[in-house]
């Protein structure tokens, strides 16, 4: 009790405030200062994250979030940016009221003891011998007062304790529950695409319990305190500000974080074990989704919480203010009702807390309070018991259903009625058959499974079922040979908006199959043909596919460079193992382009000036000379390694003297992915495990 004596000093119904003790006052300034540094640091590192991913290097990975069109990564970033500001700027304002504080009360120290200050803390009035201003500036001078005075008019109206916005004002319980309507409905929309979007069952129930703490909070604060519009109004801005930074800064960091220790930042690459695994880069995908603001109504719902944050501070401060010492001759005793203290209390409210006289009526009891109150807060307990109810009803069913073979990871959406499988297998060997059939799919969750992959196939005749499943982002194929993959299974913008890659390794097919060549997902920017027996590529590939951005053909039985190829606007391009022996002039830029292990003798004499290349590969070719474009439109490597053009370097043969030194040209350092783009003894070692 004396503790709580000494730091509460007059918690009153008349004026909404809690003194604090001089030690508790600093004390609880640091502790806002650090929360809102870490805020800081948090926006910060967001608006950076947005703007990065807007790299040319980065635009695979923000395809992944969303088409290029949809997407406001730069935006939001600057969002982020502004919000970061305003919070600079409450602490620089709480630094500059603190040192202020200190100075005064430094100096009330002094006119206690006896001691006068070394310079006087105020001037009211200028000296007689004081320099009088020039008559011109006079108009000038009263022209400014008055605009500042209109300025502080109107934050004084809006912003002040009594003001629309402030803690006193007569409108706090409506602007609070309105806020909270909009913070609420933001919310329950993240925790509803964490449900489809997160895998990790104690996520979304942390997320899941700090919304309904969030709904029930209010009404439960509001009853509690009804009496004491203080402690009501402190408890109610401080519990919303924490929860908001539980959901929108803590679990976010805890989600992000891990892909942000591990991406490479000179490859700009994440490793290849998240990318190719059979659920990590479906995880990696819809995690980063969750996180990140895939459309403008999703940044907007991220924006809410980190405005209540940032609106939530200056509220904690304004409902406290330092109790100053009072002379050291009093003795000490209780405050009296109503806040005021006399002459002897050992602790009096300073008087600059306030810069007018800021009195509220007692709060009026609940049975007092309007129905649009009741209505609210009925609304809210509505709403957590709805979530909840959802939450634990999903959970519930999803455990009740019985484990599919070839489901690799179950997800807890709201309101599924079948299996809500994210990634599915299909195994022939393993279940005993040559190709699945149209009722292989038919337990599966329509809106839910975002992957499939056929495997150990003999006969694959890709079911039309397929067309089923709008929320695909995937499909592979390995190790089957195709016999039908008919227009009526066809991967299609129609069917799959958000199909984003098709991976086919040791498949056996005659051409690409009609179901990959109608019109694609504008989404659909990563095919990978690995291991097949593709002698060439349809002349019209570029109509059909024309949103490409990694496209690989490796180990296949391609001849002559595709003259497609030059048509279509590919990030990274790798034609590794095939036996194309000529290079023809290219025309257009890629981050990535590999022709290792072919047999290559001639690389284009000139290209077009446009053309840019970042890392080309062409090791173990049989590259002997080099044509002078690659040193001024190559920009970071070219990988030579095990070809005739190094040897001659070494043994200094006249004609490739001219690149010795040149920073571009690597003789000595691998290609660490020469073997291939796609690392095909890594995935193979990682399916050996699962098995």
């Amino acid at each position: 009790m004396q503790l709580s004596s000494r730091l509460l000093l007059s918690l009153t119904t008349n004026r909404i405030v809690l003194d604090l003790a001089p030690w508790a006052y600093t004390l609880f300034h640091l502790c806002v200062i650090a929360v809102q540094a870490a805020c800081i640091a948090y926006l910060v590192f967001m608006g950076r994250v947005y703007y990065f991913i807007e790299h040319p290097y980065m635009e695979y990975y923000a395809d992944l979030l969303a088409p290029s069109d949809n997407r406001h990564l730069k935006f939001f970033g600057g969002a982020f940016y502004v919000i970061a500001g305003l919070h600079s700027l409450h602490v620089l304002w709480i630094l500059i009221d603190e040192v202020r504080r200190l100075v005064r009360a430094k100096a009330g120290c002094r006119a206690v003891c006896g001691v006068a200050p070394s310079a006087p803390v105020h001037i009211d009035a200028p000296t007689e011998s004081a320099t009088q201003p020039h008559p011109s500036s006079l108009s000038q001078k009263s022209y400014g007062r008055k605009s500042q005075g209109i300025l502080y008019d109107a934050r004084v109206s809006l912003f002040s304790r009594e003001g629309i916005f402030g803690v006193e004002s007569p409108y706090f319980r409506v602007l609070f529950l309105a806020r909270e309507i909009v913070e609420i409905g933001a919310q329950s929309f993240q925790v509803y695409r964490s449900s489809r979007l997160i895998a990790r069952p104690w996520i979304n129930d942390v997320s899941i319990a700090i919304l309904v703490i969030n709904c029930w909070s209010t009404p439960l604060w509001q009853l509690i305190f009804r009496h004491n519009a203080a402690m009501e109004r402190i408890v109610c801005v401080i519990s919303d500000g924490f929860l908001n930074m539980g959901t929108s800064i803590l679990l976010p960091l805890i989600i992000f974080l891990p892909y942000v220790l591990v991406f490479d930042t000179e490859e700009y690459a994440f490793p290849l074990e998240m990318l190719y695994g059979d659920t990590e880069f479906t995880t990696f995908v819809m995690e980063n989704q969750s996180i990140l603001a895939t459309s403008m109504v999703d940044g907007l719902s991220k924006i809410v919480s980190h405005c209540a944050i940032l609106m939530s501070f200056p509220a904690m401060r304004s409902l406290v203010r330092c109790a100053a010492p009072a002379n050291r001759t009093g003795s000490a005793s209780s405050p009296v009702k109503g806040g005021s203290t006399q002459p002897g209390d050992k602790y009096r409210p300073s008087d600059h807390s306030f810069q007018t006289n800021m009195t509220t009526k007692p709060t009026a009891p609940v049975s007092k309070m309007s129905v649009g109150f009741h209505l609210a807060h009925g609304i809210f307990l509505a709403i957590g018991v709805a979530v909840l109810s959802l939450h634990i009803h999903a959970s519930h069913t999803v455990g009740n259903m019985a484990t599919s073979t070839g489901c690799l990871q179950t997800m807890r959406p709201w309101f599924a009625s079948k299996h809500p499988c994210a990634i599915y297998r299909v195994d022939c060997h393993a279940e005993g058959i040559s190709s699945p059939s149209n009722g292989t799919f038919g337990e599966l969750d329509v809106d839910v499974l975002l992957n499939i992959f056929f495997m150990n196939c003999p006969q694959l005749q890709v079911p039309t079922s397929i067309q089923q499943f709008p929320n695909l982002i995937g499909v592979e194929v390995h190790n089957s040979t195709i016999t039908q993959w008919s227009i009526d299974a066809a991967i299609h913008s129609d069917h799959h908006p958000r199909m984003m890659y098709l991976i086919m390794v040791r498949v056996n097919m005659t051409g690409l199959p009609d179901g990959v060549l109608q019109p694609l997902p504008p989404l659909l920017s990563d095919i990978e043909l690995i291991h097949t027996n593709l002698t060439a590529l349809p002349e019209d590939l570029d109509a059909r596919w024309p949103n490409m951005a990694l496209f690989f053909v490796e180990y296949g039985q391609i001849r002559e460079f595709p003259s497609v190829l030059l048509r279509m606007p590919i990030f990274e391009l790798s034609l590794v193992g095939n036996r194309i022996q000529e290079l023809p002039p290219l025309q257009a830029e890629y981050s990535i382009f590999s022709m290792a292990r072919n047999p290559l003798k001639s690389v284009a004499d000139s290209v077009d000036d446009a053309v840019h290349i970042g890392y080309f590969s062409l090791q173990d070719t049989q590259v002997e000379t080099l044509p002078d474009w690659i040193g001024t439109q190559v920009d970071v490597v070219v990988y030579l390694m095990d070809t005739p053009f190094c040897r001659a370097l070494e043994e200094r043969d006249v004609e490739v003297e001219q690149w010795r030194g040149d920073s571009v040209i690597a003789c000595d350092k691998p290609d660490p992915r020469g073997s291939g783009r796609y690392p095909l003894e890594l995935v193979d070692a990682m399916r050996q495990k699962q098995t």
